[in-house]
C-alpha cells in the first residue's frame, strides 16, 4: 500500500545538462546545473494500444481480444526556469538551442530545499525552443522545450 501522507512539492526542482551518454553522477554535478525549475510539464511516457484479432486465451468463443502495448513515445518536456541575463548556464542552454545539439538532461526533484531524498529523471534530447518572458512586475523567466530522443530513465544517483 502506498504511503499517502508523504507529499512533495516542486519547490526543490533543478535541471542539469551534460554530455550524451554520461552517467547521472557526471551529469547531475554542481558544475552542470543550469537553473532551478519553477514548472515542469510533459514528463510523459506513453504507448499506443495494439489490439489483436485473436482471442486472449486461444479458445474460440471466449470473446476477448488481446491488447498489447505498442510503440512508445515520450515528451517533449517543457520547463520554466528563472532567467539570469548573461549567466554562463543560460548561455550554455541558449547555445544548445542554437546548435540543435543533443545533450543529456537530468531533472532533480528533491523532497526538501536541501535536495535530500531526490528523485531523478534523465533524458537525451535537444533544446527545441528557448523563449524569454518578462513582465513589468514579475521575474524574468525562460521557457525551454526539450525534444526527447527515445524515452526517460529514472536512475538512482549513488
Amino acid at each position: 500500500m502506498a504511503v499517502t501522507n508523504q507529499r512533495s512539492t516542486g519547490l526543490a526542482t533543478r535541471i542539469f545538462m551534460g554530455d550524451v551518454g554520461a552517467l547521472i553522477t557526471v551529469v547531475a554535478a554542481p558544475a552542470n546545473m543550469i537553473a532551478y525549475v519553477s514548472d515542469v510539464s510533459g514528463l510523459t511516457n506513453s504507448a499506443s494500444t495494439v489490439t489483436g484479432s485473436e482471442y486472449a486465451n486461444g479458445t474460440a468463443g471466449s470473446g476477448y481480444t488481446l491488447n498489447k502495448a505498442g510503440v512508445k513515445s515520450a515528451g517533449p518536456v517543457t520547463l520554466v526556469l528563472s532567467y539570469v541575463t548573461n549567466d554562463a548556464s543560460m548561455l550554455r542552454l541558449r547555445n544548445a538551442y542554437t546548435s540543435s545539439s543533443s545533450h543529456s538532461f537530468v531533472v532533480e526533484m528533491g523532497d526538501t530545499e536541501a535536495f535530500v531524498g531526490s528523485q531523478y529523471v534523465q533524458m537525451t534530447g535537444s533544446v527545441g525552443s528557448f523563449d524569454i518572458s518578462t513582465g513589468s512586475d514579475s521575474l524574468r523567466q525562460v521557457t525551454i522545450r526539450i525534444d526527447i530522443e527515445g524515452g526517460f530513465t529514472y536512475p538512482v544517483k549513488a
